[in-house]
């Protein structure tokens, strides 16, 4: 039944005419009679509002399957909360299969989207694409824009994921183009991180402060959490630490554990750039508690690259190198390519600080390659400089804002000693057998 078809009806099962529904939620009655004839379509707000004045759940106007009627829906949503994420996935698996008979198509689309969102949260992007593009396909068949812009959301984050950054810039322009109002924020957000990955940093700064200017705390978490990103990329250490305080607060007021897992992720590497050992040891060692609850591959793979940076700066070189060849491969096994390329760089710099420079050259080598063909321009400039600094006769051309590489470039320039240059990079070997210590019986958000 069309929409418009389910607005009338419940208006009329509810004892309502249109014009006393339209009343009821500050509609005018020719705007009511528009969602009506599907020539204008309503927002998900109004939808709320209209299920709530005429006695019915919204999944009777969204087509989400209802509560009760698929028991399994509500397991796999409760097993996210805990989070058990095979678990949700074997059960939304077998409504996707079994419910097929039962399924109408926008019900089967919702599944879909669900499902979808799940192997995304598992870290499993290509198999989640698969789900997403199918819903989108069937939500925008079924003229349902707000529902069809959630995947395109979606796909975005997968895209961005895997390394196809212009299908993910386009996700996310479809998603902003086609998100109720009040939704539109998050494409904001994550073509900021877009911006990051190309290059344009001036840009993703800007786009990042303007959504302080929407008044959600969600929005301001984001504001936070992306433009902190950024100045980490540029090596702006002090304004990154002072925005991800920001945005690790706000994810814990609002109780967003993957928000929190990626803040603690990321302050890990400032207070390592720092050289604020037991700090970075403290998130290192919440992170992996986090990470672990979770059931986040792709994070708790890009853990151990964090933490190999650590043991580098330990001065556990074997152990660095280890840990740093595990996250390799998962990455490649998982298709992680930020863990993949951070992998990469963290074995340059750890072969640099034991003085094997033609060793750092070859995985500094390696890393600019990746970062070139999946589109990290920040990191394939730092991973060019380090190759310079380590014996490499042509000096890249780097954004004078990446003050990070710049570093590199500018130490090399200086002195093609390389063997006693002092790098930018975090060369203290520093005592830290208390915080290493600490890595193995971590405090989980103890101090928040």
């Amino acid at each position: 039944m069309a929409l418009g078809k389910r607005i009338k009806l419940a208006a009329g099962e509810a004892g309502l005419t249109i014009k006393e529904v339209a009343g009821a939620v500050g509609l005018s009655t020719a705007t009511l009679y528009a969602y009506i004839a599907g020539s204008l379509e309503p927002s998900s707000t109004r939808l709320k509002e209209i299920a709530q004045v005429t006695g019915k759940h919204l999944s009777y106007f969204t087509g989400d399957p209802e509560d009760g009627e698929f028991p399994e829906i509500a397991m796999a949503d409760a097993m996210l909360g805990g989070p058990n994420v095979d678990g949700a996935l074997a059960l939304l698996a077998q409504v996707s299969e079994l419910g097929k008979s039962r399924l109408n198509s926008a019900q089967e689309a919702h599944v879909r989207l669900r499902l979808g969102n799940t192997l995304l949260y598992g870290g499993r992007y290509h198999e989640a694409v698969l789900e997403l593009q199918r819903a989108r396909e069937s939500f925008q068949t079924q003229s349902r824009r707000h529902e069809a812009g959630r995947c395109s959301q979606s796909l975005g984050f997968c895209y961005a994921n895997i390394g196809l950054l212009e299908q993910a810039e386009k996700a996310f322009d479809a998603a902003l183009s086609t998100l109720d109002e009040g939704d539109q924020w998050k494409p904001i957000a994550s073509l900021v991180v877009v911006d990051e990955r190309l290059g344009r940093f001036s840009s993703g700064i800007d786009r990042a402060r303007s959504l302080r200017t929407q008044g959600a705390k969600m929005a301001h978490l984001y504001a936070a959490a992306t433009e902190a990103d950024i100045q980490a990329t540029l090596g702006n250490w002090r304004e990154a630490a002072t925005l991800e305080d920001e945005a690790l607060t706000l994810a814990l007021e609002l109780n967003l554990s993957d928000q929190i897992l990626e803040r603690l992720i990321r302050k890990g590497v400032i207070h390592l750039e720092q050289e604020q050992i037991q700090e970075a040891a403290e998130c290192i060692g919440r992170g992996k508690l986090a990470g672990i609850v979770l059931g986040d591959r792709a994070r708790l793979t890009h853990l151990k690259v964090i933490e190999s940076m650590f043991l580098s700066v330990a001065g556990a070189y074997a152990d660095a190198d280890r840990m740093a060849r595990e996250a390799l491969d998962e990455g490649i096994a998982g298709d992680y390519r930020r863990a993949e390329l951070g992998a990469y760089l963290s074995l340059a710099m750890n072969f640099v600080r034991q003085g094997q420079l033609s060793d750092a050259k070859e995985f500094a080598n390696r890393a600019a390659i990746f970062a070139k063909k999946y589109v990290y321009a920040g990191e394939r400039e730092l991973a060019q400089a380090i190759e310079f600094a380590c014996g490499g006769t042509t000096e890249p051309i780097i954004a004078p804002e990446n003050r990070v590489a710049m570093a590199w470039v500018k130490c090399a320039s200086g002195s093609k000693s390389t063997a006693t240059n002092q790098f930018p990079a975090i060369m203290v070997k520093a005592s830290v057998s208390e915080s290493l210590l600490r890595l193995t019986s971590p405090t989980l958000l103890s101090d928040h």
